[in-house]
């Protein structure tokens, strides 16, 4: 991808974010434009290129949030039948999960969004032993678990 698509692409990921902030207050602009010029010069040279595949974001990035906000209803509506329930199942146990995700970014967002899924909540990491807290030991969570792993190992 060429410098000038790259560049184009971080100034408008900014530009949306920061309309999103403003929550689409139109008067901002004059403070937005340049901070989104900024924020995306930084990414663009902090950010390496070899993590930067324009397919990639156009494939697996709805993927991603899809399962993200699948597991986020999941998780919130079992939540929420746990306690509106008399008598809620909890039995709690703490599994050991070898995460097949290199140490960076792909392994930090794995940890920090499994705690949306259901029953689920990543504690401690050692080496690549995931320390993962389930809700309930009767909850199937090694396949969510697998599938989001395997949704981030395919982002080149």
């Amino acid at each position: 991808m060429s410098s000038l698509v790259r560049f184009s692409v971080l100034f408008g990921l900014m530009l949306v974010c920061w309309w999103a902030l403003t929550e689409g207050d139109n008067q901002a602009w004059w403070f937005g434009v340049p901070l989104a010029l900024i924020a995306a010069g930084l990414m663009w040279r902090v950010w390496p290129k070899s993590r930067f595949g324009f397919t990639n974001v156009l494939t697996l990035l709805p993927k991603i949030i899809g399962f993200f906000l699948w597991q986020s209803w999941r998780g919130g509506w079992d939540v929420a039948k746990r306690a509106l329930s008399k008598n809620a199942r909890v039995n709690p146990v703490v599994i050991d999960y070898a995460l097949s995700l290199p140490i960076g970014w792909r392994r930090d967002i794995w940890l920090a969004t499994i705690g949306l899924m259901p029953g689920t909540l990543a504690v401690a990491i050692e080496g690549n032993l995931a320390k993962v807290h389930v809700l309930d030991k009767a909850l199937d969570v090694q396949p969510g678990l697998v599938a989001f792993e395997r949704l981030l190992l395919a982002w080149r």
